[in-house]
């Protein structure tokens, strides 16, 4: 059973599935990134720069916190299924899905023959996709149980005040005003596009298994992108109203290294945010110069914002190992379980991809034959440590492990191994008492 809990630290297993889950959300944002900024024609050392560092800042963005949201959502079940919360992060995990693989999609085009055939694309481009379709949908699921505070239930009369309350604060504070308006502006802009993006994404993915002109496409595909749009709208709000000018620091004893290290992940939240200005960007073309540039230029500063109000908190939970949100779990026996369980899902896939994969002997000749001769040591090892678990029994007073079998009907036979004297004569004594 895992552990589910709001205080203790979540069951590894979590940790095992929100890492996995963040790594591949990071080489989907490569992917991503790298596709949209090439169709573009951005330079292409420019165009590595930003994709690389949003594979390193998403990894760890989505890896942050990402198992005990995890553990809240199934602890939960089945009644979060049906929550208007569940169905706006449905929504944009299914729309985050079909924009992945699309990319994917559009990617394989442009490989060799030989590269196609090789590498099973499609069966990794459908597992890359339903990674971030769930890393999506933990991210906007809800925020940390234990850092964050309970928030009061919306409802259109709190709108209807809270709007109220910003139109009587005008005379008193304009810049506040202003300020909510230009987050409302930039986030509203940025979500609609974004929206936009996936709208497309989703209609081709949709056109091409059903007829292109059938009504179910097209309501399919608005529905998910509405949701998607609500999502995206609290949460981009969310940030640009809160935004300030403070620049992210990363907390180091000795204040030379603090500096550099700042300096490099502010270069990668900049790089980062200029990748998602072109993915904001999409495939609108043939546009006006002012508007492709204010297009980049919001969905860069809306990007910059995510990410800079997130590297903090994700540094203090990484460097805190007693924290809910640690990066990983606080026990060694925990992080041993979670290392044991990476190098068999790693092992499992090699050996996967050298079985299965028909055309795995083009790469190496002798791939096959390496890949079925470890598929067969690792059960052999399995089925053997099973069997030697078995086989060993533990007796319930304390005593040394004796192999079981050896004592019937109260007879000792020369097998029978006690190293510790007192246990013998508790051994010998019960055999007495048996006859």
């Amino acid at each position: 059973m895992l552990r589910l809990s709001n205080t203790a630290a979540p069951h590894w297993a979590y940790y095992f599935f929100s890492i996995l889950s963040a790594v591949l959300v990071g080489i989907n944002c490569f992917v991503v990134a790298w596709h949209f900024m090439s169709a573009h024609q951005v330079g292409s050392l420019l165009t590595f720069a930003c994709a690389l560092s949003g594979l390193g800042l998403n990894t760890i963005l989505y890896w942050h916190g990402g198992a005990r949201k995890l553990e809240k959502f199934i602890s939960s079940l089945p009644g979060a299924l049906f929550s208007t919360e569940s169905i706006i992060a449905l929504s944009s995990g299914m729309c985050m899905f079909c924009l992945t693989l699309a990319s994917y999609i559009e990617l394989k085009a442009t490989l060799s023959i030989w590269q196609q055939m090789v590498i099973p694309f499609n069966t990794l481009a459908l597992c890359f996709s339903l990674a971030n379709a769930l890393s999506t949908f933990v991210l906007f699921y809800g925020d940390d149980p234990v850092s964050s505070k309970p928030s009061k239930p919306s409802s259109w009369g709190n709108y209807i005040s809270l709007t109220q309350k910003a139109l009587s604060s005008i005379p008193k504070n304009p810049s506040f005003f202003l300020k909510k308006i230009a987050a409302w502006l930039s986030a509203g802009g940025q979500s609609v596009l974004y929206s936009m993006l996936n709208y497309s994404c989703i209609y081709g993915l949709l056109a091409t298994m059903i007829n292109p002109n059938n009504l179910f496409c097209t309501a399919l595909s608005t529905a998910l992108t509405l949701g998607m749009l609500v999502g995206e709208l609290q949460f981009n709000h969310a940030v640009m109203s809160k935004t300030t000018i403070q620049l992210p620091t990363i907390p180091h004893k000795k204040r030379y290294l603090s500096r550099i290290l700042s300096g490099i992940t502010l270069s990668a939240i900049l790089l980062n945010s200029f990748a998602n200005g072109w993915v904001a960007l999409g495939y609108l073309s043939n546009i006006p110069f002012a508007l492709t540039c204010l297009i980049i230029a919001n969905g860069s500063l809306v990007s910059f914002a995510i990410m800079k109000d997130s590297i903090n908190d994700v540094f203090n939970g990484a460097t805190n190992t007693k924290s809910s949100t640690a990066l990983l779990p606080p026990g060694r026996p925990e992080r041993t379980k979670l290392a044991q369980a990476f190098s068999a899902f790693l092992l499992s896939c090699f050996c996967g991809y050298g079985i299965l994969h028909p055309r795995s002997a083009m790469l190496l000749s002798f791939l096959p034959a390496i890949s079925t001769a470890v598929a067969t040591s690792m059960v052999i090892y399995i089925t053997g440590t099973s069997l030697l678990h078995k086989s060993i029994t533990f007796p319930k007073n304390g005593c040394e492990p004796i192999r079981a079998g050896y004592i019937r009907k109260g007879i000792a036979t020369k097998h029978t191994t006690v190293s510790n004297p007192q246990s013998q004569r508790s051994w010998v004594k019960a055999l007495i008492g048996q006859r």
